[in-house]
């Protein structure tokens, strides 16, 4: 396709231009020639980078140097898919133009408009090329940086190690430090009880709910009491997402010997698959045993050695827990673990913050901020435990408290108090697969305690390039699968769902939303300007590619223009006029300008070429859109409810990509037939005549 528009340019010139001009125009050319071989190499290149940099961000504790030299390679990967997205939105453009306007001389214009930045993209090649490559390689060598593969091995591993520590810890947590779990503890002693049951078959019980809920704190209450009833038993705590199979079946074998006080068998660590499996299907065989596989992360974990769980008819039991949906689905019941409500969250904070206390009781002058710092918490009873501990050894004062509240968030994120919590967490998103990580952070794009809509999130995951086409399944239901995967995940949480039980809404537990907040740091993903959060001195990089912000006073000191890299821009709740520049913003694809108090949308928006979903919603002071928004060539969704519009214009139907157009009944004009991408309409007013148009729209 390069070569195609240089050759094209250079024809078109010699037939308007003089010779020397076409000399010019040629010699400036020329560097374009090798531009789209290039291209396909750098794309190669992008996604070693990407992938690279994913294994050793879960690498924790990095030497500086090392630290410092993946940072040169981050910069360099956001240069690359500058690159990449900028050749993507030139190529796109003069296809427009072709379509459009038909015309040679316009041709001529658009090219000559443009060779600057087409020789930009050669210069920026440069940068990355291989002097810059070879001095990377020559760092690398010179201070003995380790990257090597399985570099973040040994920080999953800690991670995981301390995961085994809080697991075994569950063991021995006092009966009156348990709340807000009776009904669960009930319901998983029936389920391990046989004289209620006709059929005595062995039977698998599954644990499920977010990392730090109290699964395994339920199971270790119930398996203490249960486990004399049955011939034989065993703890095995898994963890690891991807278990070696010997090493799992030797844990339970050992752990069938050891809880019954029998000697392990000498030979254990030597053998081998086949050899464990047999032992174990003779050591269980007859007996009624109860075997419990706690944090199971895989079903093809259990797959490999369910054969091995003999079935004598006599009553066995299996309990796992697992954070998700898809493994506890292997079990017979599943038994779902809610966070703490209210009062049970109140009760357990108060026992471990004043645990001195006799009484457990918060004194009155702390109370405002201890029940602020226990909302904080969510629910979450590990993190209410951690928080609770930590505040039982600070004064008992309320200024102290106070301060306490207000950094609570870089208390969890940087004390080491708080590791645990994060690190329970972040064992969730390290199991994540690549497709989903860039989703998940989206989710802390939103204000706190946001209720995000489903629908919304799906469209805007597409509108940034998160989901592409897969064999059959459009953008739109691959990124509602990845919607599901996350929900099923317990990564994020169910806000509203119709009677049906398709989910509607969906929130982030302010636990994991600081887990997000603490990815950006590192990654540069997002800068967030949410109410009292203002980072002093804005930093200004190239990496940033979103920018999220609402709540913000009018003396907000923000040039938008300096982060002429973005890929997203959201605005919420009356952000100040000041902002609203975007003439540099040349990448952009998502807009949201909620509740934004403008009257009239700069000219410039509708030359954001690459535009793809652009919310108004709210925006009341906005009566009229210029027909320029047919610019927006790329655009998939439009929101326009909640605005002041009383009509759409007619240069909507140029619009062939539009998917999804939400209004507040608003007419809509004559020519929507020509909008055969079209999905959603939402809320319109038309006549017979228009909806006919929508019809035939649909049917094409």
């Amino acid at each position: 396709m390069a070569e195609a528009v240089v050759f094209k340019l250079v024809e078109d010139i010699s037939s308007v231009l003089a010779s020397q001009a076409v000399e010019q125009a040629k010699s400036r050319i020329a560097p374009l020639m090798e531009v789209k071989d290039k291209m396909s190499e750098l794309k190669g290149e992008f996604a070693v980078m990407q992938g690279f940099l994913r294994d050793v961000d879960k690498k924790k504790h990095k030497s500086e140097a090392t630290e410092a030299w993946v940072e040169q390679v981050r910069d360099i990967s956001y240069l690359v898919e500058d690159i990449l997205d900028e050749y993507t939105r030139l190529i796109q453009m003069r296809q427009a133009k072709d379509g459009f306007w038909g015309s040679c001389i316009y041709k001529i214009f658009h090219d000559v408009t443009n060779i600057n930045a087409w020789l930009n993209i050669t210069s920026q090649l440069a940068k990355v090329d291989k002097p810059l490559q070879q001095n990377l390689l020559h760092m690398k060598n010179l201070y003995g940086i380790d990257v090597g593969v399985g570099s973040g091995q040994q920080s999953i591993d800690h991670e995981r190690q301390k995961f085994q520590y809080l697991a075994e810890k569950a063991h021995f947590i006092e009966e009156e430090e348990i709340v807000g779990i009776d009904k669960y503890i009930e319901i998983l002693m029936e389920y391990l009880k046989d004289d209620n049951r006709e059929m005595l078959q062995r039977s698998m019980i599954s644990v499920c709910g977010m990392g730090g809920v109290g699964k395994t704190t339920l199971v270790a209450r119930v398996y203490k009491k249960v486990k004399y009833a049955f011939d034989c038993y065993a703890w095995i705590t898994v963890s690891s997402q991807s278990p070696d199979v010997d090493d799992l079946l030797k844990k339970i074998l050992i752990g069938l010997y050891s809880e019954k006080k029998e000697d392990v068998p000498c030979n254990i660590s030597t053998m081998h698959y086949k050899s464990l499996m047999e032992k174990l299907h003779d050591y269980l065989k007859d007996r009624k045993y109860v075997i419990v596989l706690d944090d199971l992360w895989q079903r093809d974990d259990w797959d490999k050695i369910k054969q091995v769980f003999i079935d004598s008819k006599n009553g066995s039991r299996i309990v796992i827990t697992t954070r998700k949906h898809d493994v506890a689905l292997l079990a017979n019941e599943v038994l779902e673990i809610e966070t703490l409500g209210d009062d049970a969250a109140w009760s357990l904070f108060c026992k471990k913050a004043f645990c001195m206390d006799p009484d457990r009781r918060c004194p009155k002058e702390l109370k405002h901020w201890a029940r602020r710092i226990t909302d904080k918490c969510n629910g979450l009873p590990l993190a209410i435990v951690t928080t609770g501990g930590f505040l039982s050894l600070k004064e008992k004062r309320e200024v102290i408290w106070k301060e306490i509240y207000q950094n609570l968030t870089l208390e969890i994120t940087e004390n080491k108090e708080f590791e645990q919590i994060l690190c329970i967490l972040n064992l969730s998103f390290i199991d994540l697969p690549p497709y989903l990580v860039n989703c998940f952070l989206y989710c802390g794009l939103f204000p706190e305690d946001y209720d995000i809509k489903r629908s919304t999130l799906v469209r805007l995951w597409v509108a940034e390039g998160f989901a592409k086409e897969w064999g059959t399944k459009t953008m739109e239901e691959v990124a509602e699968d990845y919607f599901n995967q996350l929900v099923h995940r317990s990564m994020i949480q169910v806000a509203k769902q119709t009677p049906s039980g398709k989910i509607i809404s969906y929130k982030v537990h302010d636990l994991v939303r600081d887990l997000i907040l603490s990815k950006y740091k590192k990654s540069k993903f997002c800068i967030l300007i949410h109410g009292d959060n203002i980072p002093q001195g804005i930093p200004v990089s190239e990496r940033y590619r979103h920018l999220s912000f609402g709540k913000c006073t009018s003396n907000l000191n923000l040039k938008i223009e300096n982060f002429r890299h973005l890929r997203s821009l959201l605005a919420f709740d009356k952000m100040p006029t000041t902002i609203f520049q975007f003439s540099s913003l040349k990448l952009l694809r998502v807009l949201v300008l909620q509740n934004s108090q403008i009257k009239r949308l700069p000219h410039e928006v509708f030359n954001l070429s690459c535009l793809r979903y652009f919310s108004l919603r709210g925006c009341n002071q906005i009566e009229k859109l210029p027909n320029a928004l047919g610019m927006l060539r790329n655009l998939q969704t439009l929101d326009v409810r909640g605005t002041g519009l009383v009509k759409l214009p007619n240069a909507i139907v140029r619009l062939k990509d539009l998917k999804h157009l939400l209004t507040d009944f608003i007419p809509l004009p004559h020519g929507l037939s020509k909008l055969t991408a079209l999905q959603t309409l939402e809320d319109f007013q038309a006549n017979e005549e228009i909806i006919d148009e929508v019809l035939d729209a649909w049917k094409k």
